[in-house]
């Protein structure tokens, strides 16, 4: 009887399948350019010289209808302006999703990146976003596509030939 017992345990627990750690990953899903043109500034008063400097970049190129509906509504995008202030917050420290830590550090004195640092229960991700010789203005989180997993959006910027650029890095997580 015990041994049949025994058998009947093990068949049952051999059956139970072990949930291993989820895996996630960060991608990312979008690159949007934008500009703040100089062009023609030597005959600006100083006045009208600040005021060009607090504008908004505009988009450098068309985007997907889809894509500009939902930055619009989240208030990253007034049209085809980049609102910058929205960046300027900088949230370090974020809890995403249901259990999803998400933060960043830097240490600009030893390199131009920054770590995106991702912890679900006991599994933890690190993506390094390197911004070679471009400066970080911050991130914002917003879900995008509303799957209730906010999207990362990392907004760096450049001077080059009359103008500031600015780069807009969409990541997508995946738990």
């Amino acid at each position: 009887m015990n041994y049949f017992l025994v058998i009947f345990l093990v068949l049952i627990l051999s059956g139970c399948k072990k949930e291993g750690p989820k895996t996630m990953t960060l991608t990312q899903i979008e690159s949007l350019s934008f500009r703040r043109s100089y062009a023609g500034h030597e005959h600006l008063t100083d006045k009208q010289l600040d005021s060009l400097y607090k504008t908004n970049p505009i988009l450098d190129y068309e985007i997907k209808q889809s894509l500009s509906a939902k930055l619009n509504k989240k208030k990253i995008l007034n049209g085809k302006e980049l609102r910058i202030e929205k960046f300027k917050e900088n949230l370090n420290k974020r809890t995403i999703g249901r259990k999803i830590e998400v933060s960043y550090s830097f240490d600009f004195k030893k390199a131009n990146a920054i770590n995106i640092i991702i912890k679900n229960s006991n599994v933890e991700i690190k993506k390094h976003v390197d911004f070679d010789t471009n400066n970080f203005v911050g991130v914002v989180y917003e879900d995008l596509n509303n799957d209730t997993i906010e999207e990362i959006l990392i907004l760096e910027n450049f001077y080059m030939m009359n103008g500031d650029n600015f780069v807009l890095s969409i990541f997508k997580l995946t738990p």
